[in-house]
């Protein structure tokens, strides 16, 4: 599929805003929004419901208030007038809970317990909608689709422990090579879709069935081919272009505070501006890369 990027963001506008109306007409939701484009994107979908979600933040350990992904929505959801809650995560979770959750699951993971837990206790009535989509991550797309080696997916995905992944990922790779050239796709964009966000992705929805609901809208076929249709600089960092499209076409008040406003973002941005950014992270990439998930 070949679109023009503003005609697969109307697109995409149009399909996020349906799915949250239908989500919104038949459950009571929380969506957690933090500092970044995707939680935002979604929260635009919900003007005029506003009243029917509950937006949050989960405070994890370590953040204060100073915190980008607190710091950020609390002010736009005050300039807003808007109710926005930090959720407080439980330090103690009750044994005899934690023994079924082990019991009805046995690949689950204790990472995320004591947040299941806080949605066990606090918000079982609620369909939560994270904001996870499968646009492949800055780092991972500095890869050339040329040069990929296994070695490189091994490594950015982490996985070095395991001894199976080599061979694994090899026949992945060689399924993967002729589709991908049939179908002009991005052999990085499609790993991470499959290998990468479809595991931790899933996981903690998995092992969140004990306490709640939950749905991701932006687990649909057809709106990731459209936003993986696009080039990459429109949906990714610094500019995601197609994000801001979509939150202006139906929320645009959100767009008053920046995505993740760091040092770096703006610096980013700076070098986007100038038409530099696309050189300068490639170059960073190889110079520093090597050092990630070492």
């Amino acid at each position: 599929m070949k679109l023009k990027w503003k005609e697969a963001a109307e697109r995409c506008t149009v399909m996020i805003r349906g799915y949250m109306e239908s989500i919104i007409n038949r459950y009571q939701i929380m969506l957690p929004v933090t500092a970044g484009g995707d939680s935002r994107t979604l929260m635009s979908a919900t003007k005029g419901l506003s009243d029917r979600v509950l937006y949050y933040v989960n405070r994890e350990k370590g953040m204060s208030d100073k915190s980008l992904d607190i710091r950020v929505p609390k002010k736009l959801f005050k300039n807003l007038g808007m109710d926005f809650h930090t959720v407080h995560i439980p330090s103690h979770i009750d044994p005899s809970f934690e023994k079924v959750y082990f019991e009805n699951n046995p690949h689950a993971t204790s990472t995320f317990l004591p947040h299941i837990y806080n949605y066990y206790l606090h918000f079982s009535d609620r369909v939560n909608i994270p904001g996870n989509i499968a646009s492949a991550a800055w780092g991972v797309n500095q890869l050339s689709r040329r040069r990929i080696t296994i070695e490189k997916l091994i490594r950015y995905n982490g996985v070095q422990r395991f001894d199976f992944v080599r061979d694994y990922y090899e026949q992945w790779m060689k399924n993967c090579h002729e589709l991908c050239k049939a179908n002009n796709l991005n052999v990085i964009n499609l790993f991470y879709w499959e290998e990468r966000l479809s595991n931790w992705g899933n996981q903690i929805t998995q092992d969140k069935d004990i306490a709640q609901e939950e749905f991701n809208p932006y687990n649909s076929r057809l709106f990731n081919e459209l936003f993986l249709s696009v080039p990459l600089k429109y949906y990714n960092e610094p500019d995601k272009q197609m994000h801001k499209h979509i939150i202006r076409s139906l929320w645009p008040e959100l767009l008053q505070y920046q995505f993740n406003p760091t040092i770096r973002t703006k610096s980013q941005l700076l070098l986007a501006y100038l038409g530099l950014f696309s050189m300068t992270s490639k170059l960073y990439f190889r110079i520093f890369g090597h050092l990630k998930k070492s």
